[in-house]
């Protein structure tokens, strides 16, 4: 969702809050602010204030958003949405390309960071591609591919990339074990990564892993002065608004954007790229058709379908994104070292340019000046702190990471679940307890 639909939002509500800041020297407190969370919770207009108000760009973290084409169906900001403010890493990425992954965006992104700092102006992360946040925050949280032993092998990338999703699942469980506990069959670069690693270094990822973590403890952030807010609203309410999201998308011209994309790469499109982003793979099977089919009843119905997958994924990542700021960052309280740690509830729509955006405003002049967050004086309907609503029994338990990030493989109905959470609804629910009954009266 896009808070903003026209220039309405300039800063005259801001500017009457706030005195003007006296001007830091960014290229010496080297400040980074992150704005992540929930998608539809009004992250990117956000940072665009924050960036227009302390003088900064903003830097995309979203992994569809910088494919060329497709602003619509990845929501991407206007140029009029921008308002002036120069956005990093957005439509730059050529669509037949291979996935553009999390150690180009970190190398990248680095890059880009040190650049501004230099100039004096602020940077400004933005976006709910999570790991491609985490891989810059934190130093030692990736395999380095920057490292020797780790660069890719031509010959040996020909021969993985020839191999099923299941193939190299199989490949995986075989060489690296460990590694193919903490990732589904069907993140293939992942899994093809891993594989190629091990076998052109002749070490585990998962050995490698914890070689970095004994030399630079993942956890270990990278700029100190970082500040991480992290935007959500009440469920009910966010699914609500990213079901109008889809809507809006379709008055927009999301049919005529995904139709122009397709017929334009479809020759050149890889397995793994783009083709399996959230906002392309649940129209494959409208797009497939002839222009005359599109246009049938045929067409039509399944056009809808991937309207309503769209959807339904949709709201199915906003809830694994929410997890992440509680299982990478506020559980792992005295065990990694974290930023300062901001939450907002954007639920009120209607006042998130009024209350929200200059209470964030406030906060970030005070961490830009060092100065006590005083965030327990902040009306609590939009703002929190995200560490104190974690219990004592959470940060007891042992293993709770690992468990919700391990896969669980179910061999009556011969799947694999991410996940303990989902592992318990799995066996749960009714096709598990069917498939049981089934094998039973078969043996």
């Amino acid at each position: 969702m896009r808070f903003s639909s026209s220039p309405l939002w300039k800063f005259s509500v801001v500017s009457k809050v706030l005195s003007k800041m006296e001007k830091s020297d960014f290229s010496v407190t080297k400040p980074l602010i992150v704005v992540s969370g929930c998608t539809g919770t009004g992250k990117s207009d956000l940072a665009i204030a924050i960036a227009k108000k302390f003088g900064g760009d903003v830097i995309s973290a979203d992994s569809m958003q910088i494919y060329k084409g497709l602003d619509i169906v990845t929501n991407k900001v206007t140029e009029e949405e921008m308002d002036g403010v120069k956005h990093h890493l957005m439509s730059f990425y050529d669509p037949t390309m291979a996935e553009y992954n999390v150690h180009e965006f970190k190398s990248s992104v680095l890059k880009i960071v040190e650049d501004l700092w230099r100039k004096g102006k602020l940077p400004v992360i933005a976006g709910g591609t999570q790991y491609y946040v985490e891989g810059v925050i934190y130093k030692g949280n990736l395999v380095d591919e920057d490292d020797a032993q780790v660069q890719k092998n031509p010959e040996i990338r020909k021969v993985l990339e020839k191999m099923s999703n299941d193939e190299l699942y199989e490949k995986l469980k075989e060489v690296d074990p460990e590694s193919a506990k903490f990732v589904h069959k069907n993140n293939r670069f992942r899994v093809l990564r891993s594989v190629e690693i091990c076998l052109l270094t002749g070490k585990k990822k998962s050995e490698i892993v914890e070689e970095q973590k004994k030399t630079d403890l993942d956890g270990g952030l990278r700029f100190k002065n970082t500040l991480l807010i992290n935007i959500d609203a009440d469920p009910k309410i966010l699914d609500e608004r990213l079901e109008k999201r889809i809507d809006k998308m379709i008055t927009r011209g999301l049919e005529k954007e995904l139709i122009e994309f397709y017929d334009t790469y479809r020759e050149s499109l890889t397995t793994h790229g783009i083709l399996q982003s959230i906002g392309l793979k649940e129209f494959r099977s409208f797009l497939e058709l002839s222009q005359e089919e599109r246009e049938s009843e045929k067409g039509k119905k399944l056009f809808k379908k991937g309207a309503d997958a769209l959807t339904l994924h949709t709201i199915q990542y906003a809830k694994r994104q929410r997890r992440w700021l509680k299982s990478r960052f506020l559980t792992r309280q005295g065990t990694r070292e974290l930023p300062t740690i901001i939450g907002f509830d954007s639920s009120k729509a209607d006042r998130f340019f009024t209350d929200l955006v200059p209470i964030a405003i406030e906060l970030v002049e005070r961490f830009l000046k060092n100065d006590d967050l005083k965030i327990e004086k902040l009306p609590k309907e939009f703002v929190n702190d995200p560490l104190k609503e974690i219990s004592e029994e959470e940060l007891r338990k042992v293993g709770h990471v690992k468990r919700a990030n391990s896969i669980f493989t179910c061999t009556d109905c011969k799947i694999d679940v991410h996940g303990e959470e989902a592992w318990k609804n799995h066996l749960g629910g009714r096709k598990h307890k069917r498939n049981v009954k089934v094998k039973r009266v078969e043996e």
